[in-house]
């Protein structure tokens, strides 16, 4: 078995990192067996850090999702005109 992993780092403030990690985790509730999700707020980034023992195809479908969800939401604040 394959352990893959990722660190997925973006630059946004503290405060907008831990909305942005409190807006991905309830997808996080329901994550498969062999699945973990972890995030860490600093000042000038929010960093996920994701491990699986899922196959590629899954692994990259994870990391497509949370992609897409920090897109929507970088979207909206800029809608909102929060600096991102």
């Amino acid at each position: 078995m394959i352990l893959l992993s990722a660190r997925l780092s973006f630059s946004i403030p503290r405060d907008l990192a831990w909305i942005f990690s409190e807006a991905l985790k309830p997808d996080d509730k329901l994550l498969p067996e062999g699945l973990s999700i972890h995030y860490d707020h600093y000042d000038d980034r929010l960093e996920v850090f994701i491990e699986s023992d899922l196959d590629i195809g899954s692994f990259a479908a994870v990391l497509d999702d949370i992609l897409m969800h920090i897109s929507m939401l970088d979207r909206l604040f800029a809608k909102l005109e929060f600096n991102t």
